[in-house]
């Protein structure tokens, strides 16, 4: 064998260039691409021989690899690349990294949505290398790690990743890396063909592919029972036995013992009852690990709420102590026991060329050893997402925490149901992405795909539940993606934003602040929005009042900041209640019985009011804040949980009452108008953009001003002709600024919303 040796120098500075310059048997060239990948296709370009091997400048290789692999290459019957088959990371980590090969009976594609599984240091056929080069990944592109996204690739057309038994890598892993810098930056690794369903289906997994315009929405998803990858069918006519087993015995277990199963059927029986046990090892691991999570968390609060902070803090100090001095585990065992020979003889033979590596008892003691090919639950939970969400694509994708009872909720319908009837969707999705129950999915437009990705994927981490939204949206690739509230869709907005803009234009929403019982301010528009504002094509919400605040704050283009007011229903035009009413007064509150909404308040004037002829009666129900109190006082009635403001005897009522501390321009306020009511509303948020006092209503300032609510309240109550005026005011009010016309106009100029709509391409740096 001959080999030859092509240094493609990419920026480098004196000390390299005046090394490899020096180095007179092997082709050195100076390049300015500053990518890796572009890099090395210049090198294959420039290289003659049959076969490439690429090699990064602070890696090893041991000494056998390059004959082994091309003694591999040279007898293989179809198109294959090869890895070595353990690489050993060393430097800033010290792992033992066993690769495994792309046709081994368990290794499954989708555990490369999340896990790589080789490195580029790979030989290659040269043809190959020219077919299949290396996708440019810039340091502003949001992509990065272009030799994961390689991999994909071949495997997508069907070349093969091969390990070549008995031979080592050595990788250098170091904080500054142009690896650990991409990291650094959130980047991940490009859309690839492979987790496309034509890629799913080359590896013989087949999503569903519900019709286009059918009611594909999801009713319960608790009788959903997530699916394991679907392993082909045998060919033939099925036995009586398979009949029985698909239809009585698969529904009774859960998906990844079903996958068991199979495998153990489709194999041979010593390789099948290993890959059986395997399988049922990592699925009872994986029950374990969810089941222990839930019972810390409940211990932990159980704790925090029984024993002091004092004596908490000195159990943590003793707990620390002991463990700092209990000895390594006696029974744990030697990695010199487990690690093969010739590992251990490349270790010691590299030892010549690099001082640092050396298989010593120090570092096998702490070298952590990835020698088995772990599932991968977030690929596993993509193929499930892509089995029920089905072909094609959808055109556009709504991400909210769940759909329930909530203004925001209403809001992200409201959008739904506009864009839908637009007819400029070719396919609509909506991502729930919180572990609650949704309960106003039956609202949805006909066509529209829910997917509860909270509650299918329950089991699975934050973190996890961020890469398998994030890995969707990028595959998807719809034309927009507008975010409502969804904080694991708002953590991919900043850390993946640049990829996700480069394939869809970006939407958020804000609503209004939160604020903690201390008065901080906290939520999106402080925590998220202005770390991902480079990336949206428009910044969205419901007031104007919230936009401005933040274009105050944080020098936001105003450009970019759009607010739609809600739309509101009107139906035919009545005669306000109080116009003709005798007796008592009869007030309205409806709402989350959470702190924001302030229950106290509305205590504290159902009191003030005690000798007055009113009749307050309350709804809600608790959904952030299970610490706040329930409605009640003298003359007021609490009638529990209710399905939405049309759920509601509004035509009974005079007033409506509403004492949120903080807000946006909620959308009760709206419907209580559009029903006759005369509004008294806390001047929170966005609310006098829509209420006047004395002329559409009253707004009470500060929030907390209980003799102001009293005396609006009692003044209503003197001039009820009057009132009435002004509830028909606001219901002008709410034709000029709340039609659904006027809201359809302004979500069809949305970029996005629009089919023509370009792609944002003037990303920054946030």
């Amino acid at each position: 064998m001959r080999a030859e040796v092509v240094a493609v120098l990419d920026r480098p500075d004196a000390a390299t260039r005046s090394l490899f310059r020096a180095q007179a048997d092997l082709g050195c060239y100076e390049v300015d691409f500053g990518d890796s990948g572009l890099a090395r296709n210049f090198g294959v370009q420039q290289s003659r021989g049959r076969y490439v091997n690429y090699l990064d400048g602070g890696d090893l290789l041991s000494r056998s690899w390059l004959w082994e692999a091309f003694v591999a290459a040279e007898s293989a019957s179809h198109r294959t690349v090869w890895t070595p088959q353990i690489s050993l990371i060393f430097d800033h980590e010290n792992i033992v990294w066993r690769h495994p090969s792309s046709d081994d009976p368990d290794f499954r594609p989708e555990s490369l949505i999340s896990s790589r599984r080789w490195f580029s240091s790979l030989l290659v056929p040269r043809r190959i290398a020219l077919e299949y080069p290396f996708i440019e990944c810039g340091p502003d592109s949001g992509f990065g790690l272009e030799d994961w996204h390689w991999h994909c690739e071949l495997l997508a057309d069907g070349i093969s990743i091969r390990a070549v038994e008995g031979t080592t890598y050595f990788h250098r892993r170091r904080p500054g890396s142009h690896a650990a810098t991409q990291l650094q930056r959130h980047a991940i690794h490009r859309p690839s063909r492979l987790f496309d369903f034509s890629g799913m289906r080359r590896f013989g997994l087949r999503p569903g592919f519900p019709a286009i315009g059918a009611d594909h929405v999801v009713k319960d998803p608790w009788l959903i029972e997530a699916s394991g990858p679907i392993e082909p069918p045998i060919a033939g006519h099925r036995s009586p036995l398979k009949v029985a087993y698909a239809s009585i015995v698969r529904p009774c277990l859960p998906a990844a013992f079903d996958v068991a199963l199979k495998r153990l059927y489709f194999a041979t029986f010593p390789s099948g009852i290993r890959h059986w046990t395997r399988n049922l090892r990592g699925a009872a691991s994986t029950l374990a690990r969810a089941l222990g999570r839930r019972a810390v968390r409940g211990v932990k609060r159980v704790a925090r709420a029984l024993i002091p902070a004092s004596i908490r803090a000195e159990i943590r100090a003793l707990r620390h102590g002991t463990a700092a001095q209990q000895p390594t585990n006696p029974h744990s065992p030697n990695p010199a026991d487990i690690l093969p020979g010739w590992l251990l003889a490349d270790w010691r033979d590299i030892h010549t060329i690099e001082p640092q590596l050396f298989p010593s008892s120090d570092q096998l003691s702490r070298a952590r050893l990835a020698l088995e090919d772990d599932p991968s639950p977030v690929g596993a939970a993509y193929v499930d997402a892509c089995c029920r969400i089905g072909e094609p694509w959808p055109s556009h994708v709504f991400l909210v925490p769940w759909l329930t009872t909530g203004g925001s909720d209403l809001t992200a319908l409201n959008y739904v149901h506009a864009l839908h009837a637009q007819g400029q969707a070719d396919r609509i999705v909506v991502l729930a992405t919180e572990d609650r129950d949704s309960t106003w999915t039956h609202r949805l437009p006909p066509g529209t795909t829910f997917l509860p990705l909270g509650q299918l994927y329950r089991h699975l981490t934050f973190k996890e539940r961020k890469a398998l939204l994030v890995r969707l949206l990028l595959q998807m690739r719809p034309r927009m993606i507008h975010n409502l509230n969804s904080l694991v869709g708002s953590e991919a907005f900043v850390s993946h934003g640049k990829a996700l803009a480069a394939g869809s234009i970006l939407l958020g929403h804000l609503f209004c602040y939160d604020l903690t019982r201390e008065g901080q301010r906290v939520g999106y528009p402080v925590d998220h929005a202005p770390r991902y504002f480079d990336f949206v094509s428009a910044l969205i919400s419901d007031n104007r009042t919230l936009l401005e605040e933040m274009q105050e704050l944080y020098g936001l283009d105003p450009a970019r900041l759009v607010a739609h007011y809600q739309p509101v229903l009107l139906k035919e035009r009545r005669v306000p209640r109080i116009a003709g009413s005798r007796g008592p007064l009869k007030i309205l509150w409806a709402g989350r019985l959470d702190y924001q909404k302030r229950v106290d308040i509305l205590n504290a004037i159902a009191v003030a009011c005690a000798d007055d002829d009113f009749e307050i009666h309350a709804y809600g129900s608790h959904v952030l804040d299970r610490d706040t109190p329930l409605p009640h006082g003298p003359h007021l009635t609490f009638h529990g949980p209710y399905d939405g403001f049309e759920s509601l005897p509004a035509h009974e009522f005079d007033v409506f009452l509403y004492t949120s501390q903080w807000d946006g321009l909620p959308n009760v306020l709206q419907e209580a108008m559009s029903r006759g009511l005369v509004v008294v509303a806390s001047g929170a948020g966005g609310a006098k953009e829509l209420i006047r006092t004395g002329e559409t209503g009253y707004l009470i300032e500060p929030f907390d001003n209980v003799p102001a609510f009293v005396e609006a309240i009692r003044s209503i109550d003197r001039d009820r002709s009057g009132a009435a005026r002004m509830a028909s005011r606001g219901y002008q009010r709410l034709l000029d600024q709340h039609s659904p016309e006027r809201f359809a106009r302004a979500v069809a100029e949305t970029p996005g919303y629009r089919p023509t709509a370009p792609l944002r391409r003037d990303i920054t740096a946030a």
